[in-house]
């Protein structure tokens, strides 16, 4: 008799551990993903950050500088980051819902 390699001690004597089918592929092994990723979301807060400086941060500092308002504190910096939280997170709703009306479309044509 062959001997297969699976052989060992047991309680019935007669156990294989659970194998594996014999044709399996990495769609076996990951999840399905969504419309979103990890790049979409990091390009996203770049994006955000750049139109949190450019129309936020920069226009606050040079109210603050040019007027009395420097004697309020720093709360520009908040707001600032406030701003860039809020963009992030509606660039990424929004590229998540674009994306899955672009797969929604591709998929009945």
């Amino acid at each position: 008799m062959k001997r297969d390699g699976w052989n060992r001690y047991s309680i019935q004597e007669n156990t294989r551990p659970i194998r594996l089918p014999a044709r399996t592929t990495a769609g076996d092994f990951l999840l399905p993903s969504g419309p979103g990723t990890i790049s979409m979301f990091l390009q996203c807060g770049v994006a955000s950050f750049a139109v949190a400086l450019f129309f936020v941060l920069i226009p606050l500092v040079l109210v603050i500088a040019y007027s009395p308002l420097e004697s309020l504190g720093t709360w520009w910096p908040g707001v600032t980051g406030v701003a860039w939280l809020a963009g992030w997170i509606g660039l990424v709703v929004g590229a998540v819902r674009e994306s899955k009306a672009n797969q929604e479309w591709l998929d009945e044509q």
